[in-house]
């Protein structure tokens, strides 16, 4: 979505992911990611350790190295919202720590997916089937 926002085939876009957004950034874009006053929900990311790992040892290694200050610090550098304190947000996305995050009902939003999905595309005119 971010390539059509890009060339200018939409004038606005949504769902982005942030490493796309800071992307086209990069490439001299005139694109803003913004975040509404009144929240929006966030989606994390993780990383896990599968219990039958062949090499436990180098998967636990790998894990606190992406999460240590370094990686953290590169992955802010790439337009990824680093997990540790103490580490700014860059290329030009908004501050994780004064953005208002809403908790999602999962159960909730599963349940009236049709009713959202109709009525987010009456109301933004991106069709989602």
């Amino acid at each position: 979505m971010a390539t059509k926002l890009q060339t200018g085939e939409r004038p606005l876009d949504f769902f982005n992911i942030t490493t796309a957004v800071s992307g086209v950034r990069a490439k001299g874009a005139p694109v803003d990611l913004l975040v509404p006053a009144s929240g929006a929900v966030a989606q994390f990311n993780a990383i896990g350790i599968n219990k039958n790992a062949p090499h436990p040892n180098a998967a636990r290694l790998l894990a606190e190295f992406a999460l240590s200050q370094e990686m953290q610090t590169a992955f802010a550098a790439a337009g990824v919202y680093p997990v540790r304190g103490g580490i700014a947000s860059s290329n030009g996305l908004p501050d994780i720590n004064s953005t208002k995050l809403i908790e999602l009902d999962l159960a909730a939003a599963l349940k009236e997916r049709d009713q959202i999905l109709n009525w987010w595309s009456e109301n933004t005119g991106f069709k989602y089937r």
